[in-house]
């Protein structure tokens, strides 16, 4: 969720503390995931993370989805408080 949303604020966001935000959540969370993944490729006992949303984070993926274009304030505000 939170590389997709960031993503998603990386497009739709003017607001540079926002989008400088979304860009480290991205880095953070894609080295997270990678060694993650690291660690289970070398026999750890991690189970490798899931490819698909869980239901909770779909639906916030769906309300920032929804927030019209137009109205970039209502976006950076719902993607603030999501993270």
């Amino acid at each position: 969720f939170e590389i997709r949303s960031s993503e998603l604020a990386l497009q739709r966001s003017q607001t540079a503390d926002v989008r400088r935000f979304a860009e480290q959540m991205i880095r953070d969370h894609k080295t997270a995931t990678a060694s993650l993944q690291q660690a289970v490729a070398d026999g750890g006992t991690l189970s490798a993370p899931a490819a698909e949303l869980l239901p909770r984070h779909a639906e916030m993926m769906r309300q920032l989805e929804a927030v019209p274009a137009s109205d970039r304030g209502a976006f950076d505000r719902l993607y603030m408080q999501q993270q």
